[in-house]
């Protein structure tokens, strides 16, 4: 894995380490993921696209399933 990318004290990581991170395949980060995450454009290489390691990780939480009796 590459250095992540840190700007302003927030951690960027690209998409080969966003898959890394939450443990997923390409096809599937690209279907289920990406659609639901901001892009943001790296300072020093232009064409890298960077994800908020915060927002990897609120899509990546654990959400408990409401009880259907309590419906």
């Amino acid at each position: 894995m590459q250095v992540p990318t840190v700007m302003n004290g927030e951690m960027y990581l690209n998409k080969s380490e966003s898959i890394e991170f939450l443990g997923t395949s390409f096809p599937t980060f690209e279907r289920n993921f990406e659609p639901k995450l901001q892009k943001y454009r790296s300072p020093r290489r232009k064409n890298v696209i960077l994800f908020k390691k915060s927002d990897l990780e609120e899509l990546n939480k654990v959400v408990p399933i409401e009880d259907e009796e309590k419906k």
